[in-house]
């Protein structure tokens, strides 16, 4: 993945953000996001999220009864996290 990848993510994902097409509203002012739009932003599908949440592998997230959300500030510590420079480790 080029240096410029993640750069690319959080630019998409705050538009989107700001554009209102990935929030939904929770009580308070505390901004969310639902599983779909979760799903978008870290490139799997809603089963993959589900499999995520399963193994303890994903970006912390919350139950409302059988309903699940996510803060969108643990989404992009989860983005920043899991940020890498490169798969290989090379002795330069």
């Amino acid at each position: 993945m080029p240096e410029s990848a993640p750069q690319e993510i959080r630019a998409y994902f705050e538009k989107a953000l700001n554009e209102g097409s990935l929030m939904t509203a929770a009580a308070g002012d505390t901004e969310t996001m639902s599983c779909p739009a979760v799903a978008v932003v870290l490139q799997t599908s809603y089963q993959g999220l589900a499999q995520m949440r399963h193994r303890g592998t994903g970006p912390k997230f919350a139950k409302l009864g059988r309903k699940v959300i996510y803060r969108r500030a643990d989404v992009l510590a989860f983005l920043e996290a899991n940020t890498v420079q490169r798969t290989a480790s090379h002795s330069d």
